[in-house]
């Protein structure tokens, strides 16, 4: 898929520790200020974290009793990782496309609409969309990872959505093990 509205520098911050975030992180001000405009196509992402939006990524392995957002689970147990999606109150009912990013033993993958995994080059043109363009919830629930066993390695998950040039994602990914 080609994406020309994503920089190379907005798909570098989608996969950026918390820890360095901070000093990218705009005040609720200016989120606000700019999604006023998401209407308006951009030509790239901008670096700010939409700080009113709270997107919890979870790992469940007893068919969603349980939700971890860390943790070692074994290779024999069915996996399910979802998220749920509280945008920033002046997304809501704007346009917006939900992207994921997994990291599985130091290769990078992004789901496409199909719940298909496919290796991610990190470029942002390669980068797949989920789901695609809504109207965006108050409140969203997505189903990331289904049913994934036997699969061995250490795990890093992002979710995100974009409105108008603007992404938002967990800036603390969901990390866990399978042994």
């Amino acid at each position: 898929m080609n994406h020309p509205s994503r920089s190379a520098t907005g798909a570098a911050l989608l996969i950026l520790s918390a820890a360095l975030l901070p000093a990218h992180a705009a005040t609720p001000a200016a989120s606000a200020a700019k999604m006023e405009n998401a209407s308006t196509p951009r030509s790239t992402i901008d670096l700010w974290y939409v700080s009113n939006a709270v997107i919890t990524v979870a790992v469940t392995n007893d068919g969603g009793a349980t939700q971890h957002t860390t943790g070692t689970f074994l290779a024999s147990d069915r996996l399910t990782v979802s998220a749920n999606i509280a945008p920033d109150p002046n997304a809501v009912g704007l346009n917006a496309e939900i992207f994921m990013v997994a990291k599985c033993n130091n290769a990078y993958y992004t789901r496409d609409e199909g719940g298909q995994w496919l290796l991610w080059d990190g470029m942002p043109q390669s980068l797949a969309t989920a789901v695609a363009s809504h109207l965006l919830p108050a409140n969203e629930d997505v189903d990331v990872i289904t049913d994934l066993s036997g699969l061995r390695g250490d795990f890093t998950v992002f979710v995100g959505y974009q409105v108008g040039g603007e992404l938002a994602y967990n800036i603390t990914p969901l990390t866990f093990t399978v042994e």
